[in-house]
């Protein structure tokens, strides 16, 4: 009966610790995904705004081609 408290406290404060462990890691996941969530907005307006530029570049050069083409038509 003794060898068996002793294995249950064990195994009791071998759950502890696994507790302790994932509410540490809960606690450390809690404060990094609103900053994931604010890196992942930010890359987001960085590509949007990257490709609102680059379709507006391809317009001015559509159209900056077509003015300089001799088949333009004013």
């Amino acid at each position: 009966m003794q060898k068996q408290l002793q294995e249950m406290h064990e195994q009791i404060e071998q759950t502890v610790v696994e507790m302790k462990t994932f509410e540490n890691l809960r606690q450390h996941e809690v404060i990094a995904v609103p900053k994931r969530v604010e890196v992942c907005n930010i890359i987001s307006m960085i590509v949007a705004h990257s490709l609102d530029y680059k379709a507006g570049s391809t317009y001015r050069e559509h159209d900056s081609l077509l003015a300089a083409s001799p088949l333009s038509i004013s």
